[in-house]
Formats: C-alpha cells, sequence, structure tokens
C-alpha cells in the first residue's frame, strides 16, 4: 500500500500517511472519511482510491475508485 496525504502540515501528514499504511486499505479509508482528511492511496493490487476532498483537483489517466460518504 502507498500513503500519499495532502495537508498543510507536514508533522501531522506524515504521522497519518504512517498511521493509513499501518491499518491498510479498507480500515484506512474508512478513518481517512472519518477525520476529513485528504488523500490518495494504492494498494499492493493497484487499486486507487481517492477521497471526496481531492478528487475533482487530480487529472487521472485512469479512473480511480472514490471513497467517502
Amino acid at each position: 500500500i502507498s500513503v500519499t496525504i495532502v495537508g498543510k502540515e507536514a508533522v501531522l501528514t506524515d504521522g497519518f500517511s504512517t498511521g493509513i499504511f499501518a491499518l491498510g486499505p479498507e480500515k484506512g479509508r474508512d478513518a481517512l472519511a472519518r477525520e476529513g482528511i485528504n488523500a490518495v492511496t494504492i494498494t499492493n493490487t493497484s487499486e486507487i482510491s481517492v477521497t471526496d476532498g481531492i478528487k475533482d483537483r487530480i487529472t487521472w489517466k485512469l479512473k480511480p475508485v472514490v471513497s467517502g460518504p
């Protein structure tokens, strides 16, 4: 899994990235939604997931799976 957190504070984004990575894809997406944190995650099966808050600000060559409420 790869996790990229989008935010203004490097210390917070680094901490959340590590935590989401440790939780794994499903629990990680749930935690992102619960905390209102924007991120892009890629699983070991190449599934790309992006949170609703940034989905319109990213240009994709492939269509991602959008997570969130």
